[in-house]
């Protein structure tokens, strides 16, 4: 079951990537759905008295971190692909 040279893990670690890439996306609009209509936060990062350019700062910051973290873990499910590749090269031998 916890075999470390299971290509599941790799798959377990891409699942959760897509899914926090999701899950900053939907906090930025969040965030920004609460920031615009000042009910639970109110930074006032956008600096207008309506709110829409709070929603849009709070929805391109979350999408932006979304996306350096898919980048970034993708990078690392690709090396460790790379790496699962080569042992079973060694191993086949």
């Amino acid at each position: 079951m916890f075999d470390e040279r299971s290509g599941k893990w790799i798959k377990i670690y891409r699942g959760l990537t897509i899914a926090l890439f999701w899950l900053y996306i939907a906090f930025g609009i969040l965030a920004g759905i609460g920031d615009s209509s000042a009910e639970f936060l109110d930074i006032g990062i956008g600096g207008d008295d309506d709110g829409f350019l709070d929603f849009i700062v709070w929805v391109l910051a979350g999408g932006f971190v979304g996306f350096i973290q898919l980048v970034t873990n993708m990078l690392i499910i690709q090396f460790f692909n790379n790496v699962q590749i080569i042992r079973e090269k060694i191993e086949s031998r």
